[in-house]
């Protein structure tokens, strides 16, 4: 950004551009919160856990189908250990997790009382 100088008006000089404000966290989405809940969905992609264990309070039906439809098309099955859990704003959660003894991704939305939507990626 170039910015006169004083008393000068034919000179400028090169300045960065201010840094942006870090986004403040979204309210009433602690990642910590999702935390148990994300790692029963990932227990029943994995086939630790029975799909129909999966409390209907906490997951949509969507969910529960999307699960059944990975565990039919991945032969992948062992225990899960949850590494990172992010929040993003409109209830946008992503991380990381060990399963089967590999680094997956997954990513979930949630409307503030349940999982609507879940993939392992």
């Amino acid at each position: 950004m170039l910015s006169p100088v004083p008393g000068l008006s034919q000179v400028k000089i090169w300045s960065p551009p201010p840094k942006p404000a870090p986004l403040p966290a979204a309210a009433g989405e602690d990642p910590a919160a999702f935390g148990p809940v994300l790692l029963q969905a990932l227990q029943a992609a994995f086939g630790m856990r029975e799909v129909s264990a999966l409390a209907p309070t906490r997951f949509a039906p969507v969910v529960r189908s999307q699960i059944t439809a990975r565990l039919r098309s991945s032969p992948d099955r062992g225990p899960v250990r949850l590494l990172r859990v992010h929040a993003r704003e409109r209830g946008e959660i992503f991380g990381t997790a060990v399963g089967a003894r590999r680094l997956v991704a997954f990513t979930a939305v949630s409307d503030g009382r349940r999982i609507t939507s879940f993939r392992v990626l």
